[in-house]
């Protein structure tokens, strides 16, 4: 075991410590008095102070230290204050404060001194750091280099955070420091740093550290989370948060000591923030918010005497303020008090809990004194599905009834003060009314109203008879029977009389039971005193085609011949006939009785065609010929000369096609549909030789590309006519026109100049290279048109004249005296005269051979 190394029993690993921070000050002649602050939890921490706690300072610039023995000067726990009065702290929070300080001979020495002390474990229950219950904690503090400061003091804060904090509560914490030197400080959030362990909780001298490890998002910016997280101020030190969950959390505040622009040391705080649920007392009187919009509402109609409940929490003392203006003794402290109100009225009460107090909340409510509401109902027995009128009788001695709330005892409810209600079922219903006044009286009434089987009564059948006839009327229901009108029965309280009417009649039948209800039944009977039928209009159909017939007349109908009908005894049977037929409908009510007719024929189907398609050239019309209907219509009718006609002329700028829809009204009546395709070519223009300028004695290539067909105008001076390509050698200049046919026949145009200069055009190359390689071997002038030339001459640098001729189809081979010339610059000469116009020509100019 190295010398020095102290190892502590186990149990004194405890988990408790809660912060700390470590900082000297300078006392003068170099002697300096080291504070070590220390926090330890006193309700779950079970580890004491050390007694005595050692600070050990080491000497930056050898590694030795020494040992500062500080005896335990006892511990203070400090107040839970939340900075909330009214917040209830919970029972589990304790910290206290051990201040340790020690005066100590320190001379300046270059790179200072570092003081250290370190201590293990931290909580358990710290929910931001990894493995709390086996990380220890350091608290450092560092004199600078004697070359930057003297006798220094390092910055201490003014306050120690709170012991607690709310979840969801805004937490604003001067967290300033002051510097004994006047040096300037910056505030920032740092790490604390880790340091003992289990195995050696109370390290002697102290191990290496670093910083704690936080689990993550948790960081040393971001320690506890939040909305907004943690930001301290880095001028004010004013440290604000709003936390989110509960739970215990490491954090660390850094001041950073600077003069003269340089840092002389960082002051270190390392401590825990309780983070917990906290309760404040809250005033209720009923259980809701009881606030001023949202008050307690009580009402007695019956008297004047009200028993208040008290919904309050976390509250001890209490003060009831029951709102008379005229006395200054209704008040109460009982929790759940009673009072007797002298008077009618309306009255605002109060509930204040922990009166006096920062602490306290206070709960509003209405109290309404509006005796006597004596509500009262009426209403009859009745029978199932009659209209019953419900009457409200209610009296109130003071103020007006306003409200009605009936209950039928069925599942069903109104507001009306005198609502009609029907009931489906029979049997005994509970009734109930609750009224209300405008004081905010309520009473409640009730009763049990009787409902018995209502009769069914039914009458048939609705039927039409003759004037000539008799009918029996049917009735059923149990009860008794009344018919009226009497009007032709053999009598009105028969269930079944017979009825002769001899005009239209409505019968009404009235059903009543033992118990007196009733029930109502109707037959119509239609008397007929004049038949007529109709069998509907003549109708023309397609073969294989259906008709629906229509008569009209009486109750029973009769079609013959009945071959093609879907049934010939209804008035509107479904007719397919194979050949065009005469139906005769017969109709008949008893007596009466008439007959009518309806020619339905059957026509060919029409043969309808759009004709055949066709082809035209753009810009061009052509007549369109449909056949065999009566009535037409094309479309589309943009480019047509009329689109209802049978041959109409189209002239459309596109491919079309043609739509008919016609009919034949010889034939049957269907519209048919058919149509035609008219293709328009619209060929490219043709691409033609542009305006050509040439030499007399020349000739010109000529083209026109894009057709079929050519005809070249005039003939003059071309080798063909009929060809894309001809030649043309004029003799002066000339146009000419092209027309000419495309593949589909389309006309085509176009025309090109050939201009004729006169004089020829003489040019000479400016270098050759006579190597008989069969290129560029001779020198001769280029001559297009017809030129008489004189004399062609070549002379060397030195004016030897080296080749001369007559005949410009000989050219110069590089050569003189049968040996070649050398390569270099050399002088030609040219004269000669237009062969048209006798205009002179002499061409002077240099030519390079070249080998």
């Amino acid at each position: 075991m190295p010398a020095g190394l102290l190892f502590l029993p186990k149990s004194s690993l405890s988990t408790h410590i809660v912060g700390g921070e470590l900082g000297y000050t300078c006392l003068g002649n170099n002697n300096y008095e080291v504070t070590l602050k220390v926090y330890r939890d006193c309700f779950n921490g079970l580890a004491a102070y050390d007694d005595p706690t050692n600070v050990f300072i080491y000497n930056n610039s050898t590694g030795f230290y020494i040992v500062l023995p500080i005896p335990f000067p006892g511990a203070t726990q400090l107040s839970n204050n939340t900075g909330n009065p009214c917040l209830i702290i919970p029972p589990n929070i304790c910290v206290e404060e051990a201040v340790f300080t020690y005066e100590v001979y320190l001379p300046p020495i270059p790179e200072g001194y570092t003081l250290v002390y370190q201590r293990c474990c931290r909580n358990i229950s710290i929910v931001n750091i990894v493995n709390p219950e086996v990380t220890g904690a350091t608290y450092e503090a560092t004199m600078p280099d004697s070359s930057l400061a003297i006798c220094n003091s390092s910055p201490f804060f003014v306050n120690f955070p709170p012991t607690l904090i709310c979840v969801n509560e805004p937490f604003i914490f001067d967290h300033s420091a002051m510097d004994p030197d006047g040096d300037s400080l910056v505030y920032v959030l740092c790490n604390p740093y880790d340091g003992a362990d289990d195995f050696v909780p109370y390290p002697y001298p102290p191990v290496p550290y670093t910083n704690v490890v936080f689990v993550p998002p948790y960081s040393a910016t971001n320690p506890m989370g939040g909305a907004p997280p943690m930001q301290i101020d880095p001028v004010t030190g004013l440290l604000t948060v709003t936390p989110t969950d509960a739970g215990q959390y490491v954090v660390g505040v850094c001041v950073e000591e600077y003069r003269n622009g340089n840092l002389l040391s960082i002051h270190r705080r390392d401590f825990q923030f309780n983070v917990t649920t906290c309760a404040s007392a809250t005033a209720s009187i009923n259980g809701g918010t009881n606030s001023i919009l949202s008050p307690a509402v009580f009402n007695s109609c019956d008297g004047f005497t009200f028993y208040f409940p008290n919904n309050s929490t976390n509250a001890i003392t209490y003060l009831w303020d029951f709102g008379v203006p005229s006395l200054t003794d209704d008040t109460s402290t009982a929790a759940i008090p009673v009072f007797t109100f002298p008077d009618t009225g309306l009255y605002n009460i109060t509930l204040i809990v922990n009166p006096g107090s920062a602490c306290g909340d206070t709960a509003y409510g209405i109290v309404y004194v509006y005796p006597v509401l004596d509500a009262n109902i009426m209403f009859p027995n009745g029978c199932t599905t009659d209209s019953l009128l419900f009457t409200d009788q209610s009296i109130a001695s003071v103020g007006d009834i306003n409200n009605w709330f009936w209950t039928f005892g069925d599942g069903t409810s109104a507001l009306e003060q005198n609502p009609i209600h029907a009931y489906d079922t029979i049997g005994s219903f509970f009734v109930e009314l609750v009224v209300g006044t405008d004081l905010g009286c309520l009473d409640t009434v009730s009763g049990v109203i009787t409902i018995n089987e209502k009769p069914e009564a039914f009458a048939d059948p609705d039927t039409l008879i003759c004037h000539l006839d008799t009918i029996q009327l049917t009735g059923s229901g149990l009860g008794n029977y009344q018919w009226s009108p009497a009007y032709a029965l053999s009598s009105d309280t028969l269930q079944s009389p017979l009825a002769s009417p001899e005009v239209t009649t409505s019968y009404t039948l009235t059903v009543t039971n033992q118990w007196g209800c009733e029930d109502t039944a109707v037959v119509l009977i239609d008397v007929y005193d004049n038949l007529e039928a109709v069998a509907g209009p003549d109708t023309v159909i397609c073969p294989g085609g259906l008709v629906q017939l229509n008569g009209s007349g009486a109750v029973y109908f009769n079609w013959t011949p009945s071959a093609g009908l879907s049934d010939p005894n209804i008035s509107n049977p479904i007719a397919a006939p194979g050949a065009s037929t005469l139906y005769m409908m017969t109709t008949f009510i008893s007596s009466c009785i008439d007959s009518d007719s309806v020619y339905i024929q059957v026509n060919p189907f029409p043969e309808i065609s759009a004709g055949i398609d066709q082809a035209i050239c753009i810009g061009d019309s052509i007549m369109i010929t449909a056949c065999c209907g009566t009535s037409y219509s094309w479309d589309p009718p943009e480019t047509l000369s009329d689109p209802a006609s049978e041959n109409p002329v189209v002239f459309p700028q596109a491919t079309t096609v043609y739509h008919l829809t016609a009919s034949d009204s010889t034939g049957c009546p269907l519209i048919l549909e058919d149509s035609l395709t008219v293709t328009v070519f619209d060929p490219p223009p043709l691409i033609t030789t542009p305006d050509t300028i040439i030499y007399l004695g020349t000739s010109a290539q000529l083209y026109s590309i894009g057709a079929e067909y050519y005809q070249w105008l005039p003939a003059a001076w071309l080798n063909d006519v009929s060809i894309f390509n001809p030649i043309s050698t004029p003799l002066q200049s000339i146009t000419y026109k092209i027309n000419a046919l495309s593949v589909e026949g389309c006309p085509l145009s176009d025309s090109t100049k050939v201009s004729v200069i006169e004089d020829p055009l003489v040019d000479f190359p400016n270098a050759f290279t006579p190597n008989g390689d069969g290129l560029n071997d001779y020198f001769q002038p280029v001559v297009l048109g017809i030129f008489n030339a004189e004399s062609f001459k070549v002379f060397n640098r030195w004016g030897e004249m080296v080749f001369v001729t007559h005949d410009l189809a000989k050219g110069w081979d590089g050569r003189h005296k049968g040996k070649d010339e050398k390569m270099g610059t050399y002088v030609y000469v040219l004269s000669g005269k237009s062969g048209t116009t006798d205009k002179a020509y002499f061409v002077k100019g240099n030519v390079v051979l070249l080998r």
